[in-house]
């Protein structure tokens, strides 16, 4: 093994969420020292402060293991179930050609020129297949069979150690986290959280998680791209399952992806970069969360000048509208990297509204979830459903929950929240046979509507008695930047004009939420919550038995 020298400063890192920019330059301090291989190959990771960091060790060469990498047996395995024969050439081609269309935006794991040469592993084509497979355009019955036999291969090979390169099993693993075709609620070895966690655990082995790492590295464009991949699942799958972050910012100093880490410089490239921006974010949101702790105003400041920051800095080439106000050409991938900075605006809202224990959403929450609305309506329309990533029913979720709280007075605006909420439901119903999240949401949603609009319709005259309650607490959610929040055209959503509102003009009912009773809907990603129920609603079963209850009540009246 080698010793090298960690870097002390990286460029455009990420504390605690939020971006920051220092020195170029590497300092290298030899008190810092971590143990690592030269490349990602078979020296492993060993942080400095193990015993197995000692300098007595640092020229010991690595030990084969006394197992073969690959038997016979498993070679036997591989050729009965076919699973090292690549799709026919015409096929293949259209598939790979599907991954780069509609994959490669959120999963770089590989360029044209590597699949393109003659020594490309067969493990790295029949992953691409398989997640070109998963997200493109078909009308074939068997569609899914497909994805679900090249799945099947290609895990095969996997744990069967086909090919030895450890990058290579990386970028699959990579890819085998676009596979969720189960219910969310359901344990399963096959979903993204295992295939996450599975290739985290590589990349720590491979040190992709300190800069000092890719130094002088030929593929270190590649690795970044794939190390911040796995970062960007284990944020997102944090968001949505409450679960702990797999890896602590503390942890690493890998600096964030640029458009020099990729071949070449094109709307995937870019989108990439931007979503790895915002999803840090997400992860900073998240893991507060998670930790169950207070929130300051200074830390909702701090997250919000953020995401300021991240649609200000945004390039021209995938910003929804030009700077007359004009909507640029539709791509599917542009549409999909600002819903998920719209949904990092309701999460934190979630999170500055946790201070307050009445109400249930906000004002820029409710123009988000708007947004979000059309922008899946545009998808829709377009047909491009099938090549969303299994996250969008996390970003119909999320958008669901601030319309269904919005209860307008005017007939024609509750007509326009009815039609978002029907667009949301309806994109869960064409997502369905591909991801197993959806129907689960779907019910959830149902489920949350119901009893709001059994619990309006009994409660409505206590509603004007309670709004100076609401005033207080959501005109301090507006206090800071909504403008700079949301800086798009009013044609992006009808809700836009809520943002219109005079910071010092009280909010009349059809602005106000719902509340839910004398409990708060609360917004918290409890460790111990599911993906269908994101905002812990299984604590207030009782809230809604006192509901179904009252309803008894004024039926049997």
């Amino acid at each position: 093994m080698v010793i090298a020298a960690q870097a002390a400063a990286s460029s455009n890192g990420v504390i605690n969420g939020i971006y920051v920019k220092v020195n170029n330059e590497q300092n290298f301090r030899p008190d810092e020292q971590d143990v690592v291989g030269t490349k990602p190959g078979p020296s492993s990771f060993v942080g400095a402060h193990t015993l197995l960091a000692h300098d007595a060790l640092a020229g010991i060469e690595v030990t084969s293991s006394p197992l073969p990498a690959f038997t016979p047996q498993a070679n036997a395995v591989l050729q009965f179930a076919e699973a090292t024969t690549l799709p026919k050439p015409p096929l293949r081609a259209a598939l790979i050609d599907s991954y780069f269309q509609n994959v490669f935006h959120r999963y770089p794991v590989v360029d044209r020129a590597n699949l393109a040469d003659v020594e490309c592993s067969t493990l790295m084509k029949q992953a691409v297949c398989m997640a070109g497979s998963l997200m493109r355009h078909s009308s074939r019955t068997d569609a899914l069979e497909l994805t679900h036999s090249l799945y099947e291969k290609t895990k095969l090979m996997l744990f069967l150690n086909h090919d030895p390169d450890p990058v290579t099993s990386l970028a699959t693993l990579c890819l085998m986290i676009c596979w969720s075709p189960h219910p969310t609620n359901s344990l399963s070895l096959d979903c993204p959280w295992q295939w996450t966690g599975t290739g985290v655990r590589l990349a720590l082995q491979m040190g992709l998680h300190k800069d000092a790492t890719y130094v002088n590295q030929p593929e270190a464009g590649r690795l970044r791209r794939l190390w911040w991949i796995l970062m960007n699942a284990d944020r997102l799958q944090t968001a949505c399952f409450g679960r702990p972050l797999g890896v602590r910012y503390s942890d690493c100093d890998t600096r964030l992806p640029s458009l020099a880490d990729f071949a070449g410089v094109d709307i995937s490239s870019h989108v990439f970069v931007q979503y790895t921006r915002v999803i840090a974010v997400w992860g900073e949101i998240a893991d507060i969360g998670v930790r169950g702790g207070s929130t300051s105003v200074a830390v909702v400041e701090q997250l919000t000048d953020s995401l300021c920051t991240w649609i200000a800095d945004l390039p021209e080439e995938i910003r929804l509208f030009d700077p007359m106000g004009m909507r640029r050409p539709y791509r599917q991938s542009v549409s999909e990297l600002h819903m998920v900075y719209l949904v990092t605006i309701i999460l934190l809202e979630a999170l500055s509204i946790k201070r307050y224990e009445q109400w249930s959403t906000s004002i820029p929450a409710i123009v988000a979830a708007s947004a979000i609305a059309r922008l899946i309506e545009e998808v829709d329309c377009r047909e491009d459903l099938s090549s969303m990533s299994s996250t969008t029913t996390f970003y119909v979720m999320a958008a669901s929950i601030p319309l269904i709280y919005h209860y307008p007075n005017s007939a024609e605006r509750r007509q326009t929240r009815q039609e978002e909420l029907q667009i949301l439901c309806s994109a869960l119903e064409r997502m369905s046979p591909r991801w197993g999240g959806a129907s689960v949401v779907r019910k959830n949603i149902e489920k949350i509507r119901n009893v709001v609009e059994r619990y309006a319709a009994q409660q409505q005259h206590e509603v004007s008695e309670q709004a100076a309650t609401a005033n207080s607490a959501f005109i301090w959610s507006q206090r800071y930047r909504p403008k700079d929040l949301f800086p798009f055209p009013a044609a992006l959503c009808s809700n836009m004009v809520l943002l219109d509102t005079s910071v010092d003009e009280p909010l009349d009912f059809g602005d106000m939420l719902l509340p839910l009773g004398d409990e708060a809907l609360s917004w918290a990603f409890g460790e111990t919550q599911p993906y269908d129920d994101p905002f812990r609603l299984n604590v207030y079963s009782e809230v809604f038995t006192m509901v179904d209850e009252a309803s008894d009540s004024l039926n049997s009246g």
